[in-house]
């Protein structure tokens, strides 16, 4: 802090000295003590690979049930909402075929990871999410929608 302050008005260095001047380092009375070496034991460390590499085929444990339940992308169009529905079929996830999107789309569908998704209007979404929660039980709505596009629905939702 004070080098740029020298830097920029050399008038406060007199001024600092005069008020803080400069004492010689003092020495370090503490004595410095080393700390004792440690023997490495030859023992290997617990890890998933050593437990993994040890287990045999008859002991091996059964696969692990697979993790999946309904995940629902809104504005699929978009470079964001895209991103995360392909991620989310690659991780297993079952993708409903559905998305609101202000955006216009030919055909109203867009093919994700070998899949079709069927764009409708935000405003439309009263009518078609009750049979999607119908279908789709414990379904997670991940929304990337624009704010215009879902503004009125939300304060037409809130009264």
């Amino acid at each position: 802090m004070i080098s740029t302050t020298v830097a920029a008005h050399p008038a406060t260095v007199t001024a600092l000295r005069r008020r803080y001047p400069l004492r010689p380092r003092q020495p370090l009375c503490a004595p410095i003590f080393t700390a004792a070496t440690r023997q490495c034991m030859a023992t290997a460390k617990p890890s998933v690979t050593n437990a993994l590499a040890n287990l045999s085929v008859e002991s091996a444990p059964a696969a692990l049930p697979k993790l999946s339940f309904p995940i629902l992308v809104n504005s699929c169009t978009g470079k964001m909402g895209k991103a995360v529905a392909e991620a989310a079929v690659s991780a297993g996830l079952q993708l409903v075929p559905v998305s609101f999107s202000a955006i216009e789309v030919p055909d109203r569908k867009i093919e994700i990871c070998d899949r079709e998704i069927f764009i409708h209007d935000p405003s439309e979404s009263e009518k078609i999410l009750p049979t999607i929660v119908k279908e789709y039980p414990n379904v997670i709505v991940v929304d990337y929608t624009v704010p215009d596009a879902v503004n009125g629905e939300c304060i037409s939702n809130c009264y």
